[in-house]
């Protein structure tokens, strides 16, 4: 197995906390997903130190090109780890999506103005409001969980991770068929 494919098995073992259900709650989600980004973001450099003497190799690494969602991952990713790594520690927040039953318009615009335990509430389409200290009792079914990263606001940063993963695995394991020089001992 190559160093960078092991390096990888190391962001994998952290997506995995950061995939069960239930989700563990912060700030051990936050530690995960800080140890995630770090391997993750470490598997092209480990790749690079382990291949950049092999005959071919950097011409293909520097022609690989990712498809724009890749790219922007990849972005995203490196700023969260830029950010944790220098500034401060990555912290999430979370959101809830709810499905409530014979919602009337009073209680749509209570729950648009309202927070619970200091979470604003948001409903699609949303509209942004100072939250108030409206209590609201209401019948609902949880549809999802999701907890957001700045640096990626809009989708659920465990679907992020995931996809980053997936993104990095296609590579590596495009790499070591390429460039296979057989089992890594150090």
């Amino acid at each position: 197995m190559s160093r960078a494919a092991r390096k990888l098995d190391e962001a994998g073992f952290f997506l995995g906390f950061l995939e069960k259900k239930p989700r563990i709650k912060p700030p051990e989600f936050n530690y995960y997903l800080s140890a995630f980004v770090s391997a993750a973001r470490s598997v092209f450099w480990v790749m690079r130190a382990e291949r950049s003497d092999v005959p071919g190799w950097a011409e293909w690494f520097e022609g690989k090109e990712a498809a724009p969602e890749d790219q922007k991952l990849m972005e995203a990713f490196n700023s969260a780890r830029i950010r944790s790594q220098k500034r401060e520690p990555l912290q999430t927040r979370a959101s809830l999506e709810l499905v409530i039953p014979g919602l009337t318009p009073e209680l749509e615009a209570a729950l648009r103005s309202a927070s619970f335990r200091g979470l604003p509430v948001r409903l699609v389409p949303a509209t942004d409001g100072p939250p108030s200290g409206v209590t609201i009792l209401a019948t609902a079914t949880v549809v999802a969980v999701r907890q957001h990263l700045s640096e990626i606001p809009d989708v659920d940063i465990v679907q992020s991770c995931r996809q980053y993963f997936d993104f990095l695995k296609a590579v590596v394991e495009e790499c070591d068929n390429r460039f296979d020089r057989g089992p890594s001992s150090d």
